[in-house]
């Protein structure tokens, strides 16, 4: 079957979730009211790795998204996904040089405001390579964007970052996670949403295909030990395992 059949497909899935729509709505009503909502974590949102030696070599990598690359469930963005990705890839001979662009609660149309205000700010020297790392979809999934805004929003994304990076800058997407494996969501609202991520990230992927950009499956799995204690957001464990495999992702395309 293919991977357009598999989605419409998919659709059917909410069929046993009908008899069920007003208690997923009360879930998820008592749930964004009761949440424990966590801080952005603090500090620069940049970096160098490694910080003792000076590689010959050096690569920016670019990280834009909500609330994972904004470090919220842990103290300092200096032990964020970002961070721990750009720890993962730096070796003697390769520096690397991140920025962490997010702002928690965000959806894909939102962040192209972000990252304009960004660019407002001065300007570093070009670098000669570059990646380009995106973490969406939790809001967009919560949310309920439609799927065609969804797909036109992360190319808008794509577009306007491109022209402001090296050409054939590579781009990788993170998977929208599994959101049914929340230790905050209750059943059947997880349920439910863990449908819906699950057709985002299909989307993605899809587009990753017809685009040549590249999708990072979660090497993570949600369990409790590696979240933080609102069920939402990676603890500093989380984070640092999360980012080894988004790294060891990218080493095979570097």
């Amino acid at each position: 079957m293919t991977s357009r059949l598999t989605l419409l497909f998919s659709y059917l899935l909410y069929l046993p979730l009908l008899p069920l729509l007003p208690w997923i709505i009360h879930q998820g009503n008592r749930v964004k009211r009761n949440a424990l909502r966590l801080p952005e974590a603090c500090g620069i949102r940049a970096g160098t790795e490694p910080k003792l030696q000076q590689p010959a070599h050096s690569l920016l990598l670019r990280h834009i998204g909500e609330s994972t690359v904004a470090g919220v469930g842990i103290d300092s963005i200096h032990n964020g996904l970002t961070a721990c990705v750009a720890r993962a890839l730096a070796s003697e001979q390769l520096a690397v040089q991140w920025q962490a662009i997010a702002q928690s609660g965000l959806r894909a149309v939102q962040l192209k405001e972000i990252i304009t205000e960004e660019d407002q700010a001065p300007q570093q020297p070009p670098h000669q390579n570059a990646l380009l790392l995106i973490t969406l979809g939790v809001n967009d999934t919560t949310g309920l964007t439609p799927a065609h805004q969804w797909r036109h929003q992360l190319c808008q994304l794509i577009e306007y970052e491109r022209s402001r990076l090296p050409a054939e800058t590579p781009v990788f997407f993170t998977q929208v996670p599994p959101m049914q494996n929340f230790p905050a969501l209750p059943t059947p609202l997880n349920r439910f949403l863990g449908l819906r991520a699950w057709q985002l990230d299909k989307h993605m992927q899809q587009l990753c295909k017809k685009h040549g950009w590249h999708h990072v499956q979660l090497s993570l799995p949600l369990q409790a030990k590696w979240m933080a204690e609102d069920g939402y957001h990676p603890n500093a464990e989380g984070y640092a395992r999360w980012g080894e495999g988004i790294a060891n992702a990218i080493r095979t395309v570097l």
